[in-house]
């Protein structure tokens, strides 16, 4: 047998960074557990402590803070023999030990963690249009921020509606029959908060009156919530936790979903913004194949000899009633549909309207036909050309 038909051996692959956080966390509960027993025996049996679950970060820094509290004021207090006084100081430095390094270890863990939401966000940004961003929030702050589920809602005129999940065991039927629910942001409902305090929420006792039902109903034990404020107005929510794992929220995973809101509102802005260009450079296309259409017929009309119109004359009065006739016809305009009309001159449609001025998009078509009617336009261009004071008609005279 040649070298090269000899069997090679295959190595196992190398474990996930995922794989390798869980594994360490696991490593530390089972130390931490290791010195609860320890302090049963130095402090005393009564002394009572659960079980630590690895799915519950926080439960482990305060078992620790707690037991070395306990086990200082033992040797205060009480004195023990030589033998009990080492154990104990023993027990205090063990614990001080693994305190260092759960903290190091929840750092690391953040900071990886960060990093992933950072590259997640990285793929948003490739995304050009509005409607496929939406569609990819959830599902990529699931994968890279290290959820098991994750929700966007919307925020209009005080109303919270569920629109659109990503859930890692597939969707559930509860949150079909919570989508576009319209729940008042009132004082009994804790996301009324984000809207002043402009900061993310880390929800532990779901059992709260505060907390809504569309929670219970997803049988959340624990969750994080954060909102989305592209130009630093909040247009949306974005929850998320652990479901089905059973693991609890924590401050990390708070902090985790505020980077990745704060990254997804900026981007959502920026998206918005670069649609409303193209928008108005198609719009602006159009205007500009109009007038080269007149300036080609009017170059290929017969020129003839005609006098200059004086001042007074029909012409001139012509002229100026129509200017006068136009101006009169924009004052008729709200301030709202005024705002709508300046924003489908900057080339913005129905959807980009609405997300701009927080109103929905039927609001938008009311306000776009009312424009049409008081400026006698029988289209978007049309009203547009009046806005800019110029006349379709004019030009196809010309």
């Amino acid at each position: 047998m040649t070298v090269t038909d000899e069997p090679r051996e295959q190595p196992f692959p190398a474990a996930s960074p995922t794989v390798r956080w869980r594994r360490r966390r696991t490593q530390l509960t089972a130390r931490i557990n290791e010195a609860v027993q320890r302090a049963k025996v130095l402090i005393g049996a009564d002394l009572e402590v659960e079980p630590l679950d690895a799915s519950n970060p926080g439960q482990a820094a305060e078992v620790i803070a707690s037991l070395t509290w306990l086990a200082i004021e033992r040797l205060r207090e009480q004195r023990p023999g030589r033998a009990a006084t080492v154990g104990m100081c023993e027990l205090v430095c063990d614990l001080q030990r693994l305190s260092l390094e759960l903290h190091d270890h929840e750092m690391a863990t953040r900071t990886r963690r960060i990093a992933a939401v950072e590259s997640g966000l990285s793929s948003l940004r490739a995304i050009s249009d509005t409607s496929d961003l939406l569609d990819r929030v959830c599902k990529e702050l699931v994968r890279s921020g290290g959820f098991g589920r994750a929700l966007l809602s919307r925020v209009e005129d005080g109303v919270w509606s569920p629109w659109v999940g990503h859930f890692s065991d597939a969707m559930p039927g509860w949150f079909d029959a919570w989508i576009d629910t319209r729940i008042p942001l009132g004082d009994m409902v804790l996301e009324t908060q984000l809207l002043t305090e402009h900061r993310p929420a880390l929800v532990h006792d779901t059992s709260a009156p505060e907390v809504h039902q569309i929670t219970r109903d997803g049988l959340s034990g624990s969750y994080v919530v954060a909102p989305v404020m592209p130009a630093g107005n909040v247009v949306g929510f974005l929850h998320a936790d652990h479901h089905p794992s059973g693991r609890r929220c924590d401050e990390a995973d708070r902090d985790v979903l505020w980077a990745f809101a704060e990254g997804f509102g900026h981007i959502y802005e920026r998206t918005v913004l670069l649609q409303g260009v193209r928008a108005q450079r198609e719009e602006l296309r159009d205007l500009m194949s109009d007038v080269d259409q007149a300036m080609q017929q009017l170059s290929e009309s017969e020129i003839e000899l005609a006098l200059q119109p004086a001042s007074g004359s029909v012409v001139t009065r012509t002229a100026v009633s129509v200017l006068t006739t136009m101006s009169a016809k924009m004052e008729e305009l709200t301030p709202r549909e005024a705002e709508v009309l300046a924003l489908m001159v900057a080339g913005a449609k129905n959807g980009a309207i609405a997300e701009k001025l927080v109103i929905t998009e039927g609001t938008v078509k009311s306000h776009v036909k009312h424009i049409l009617r008081k400026l006698g336009a029988v289209n978007r261009s049309q009203a547009i050309a009046h806005y800019l004071g110029v006349s379709h008609d004019d030009l196809d005279r010309a």
